[in-house]
């Protein structure tokens, strides 16, 4: 018995962009004995793990992979506008150092007449 997540992570440069988690799926039923199992195993309070586990949403394993595109492309956009917002920013760095050194050499010229 397997329950899935999807955790997404896009790290452009050194900046972490995006980070998508959804939560947790079952595709079938749960098995209560294994779930009853693990959690005497790990020492989770069973009633409330039993509880959590009724939370879990039982998905088909295609109604999982259009949710699993659907999330990427939209982690794919939202890297997209991030990178176009570093560029955006790092450009605007370059102009304002540009404009700053082109102010100096005019005070510099003005200053010779």
């Amino acid at each position: 018995m397997l329950v899935r997540a999807i955790d997404i992570k896009i790290i452009v440069t050194i900046i972490n962009i995006v980070n998508i988690v959804t939560g947790q799926v079952l595709f079938n039923k749960p098995d209560i004995t294994y779930f009853k199992n693990q959690g005497k195993k790990f020492s989770f309070e069973i009633d409330s793990y039993l509880e959590a586990l009724k939370n879990v949403s039982v998905v088909t394993e295609e109604q999982f992979k259009k949710s699993l595109d659907f999330i990427s492309e939209m982690a794919i956009m939202l890297a997209e506008q991030g990178l176009t917002e570093i560029n955006n920013k790092e450009s605007e760095k370059k102009i304002e150092e540009s404009e700053r050194k082109f102010r100096v050499i005019l005070k510099n010229q003005e200053m010779q007449y």
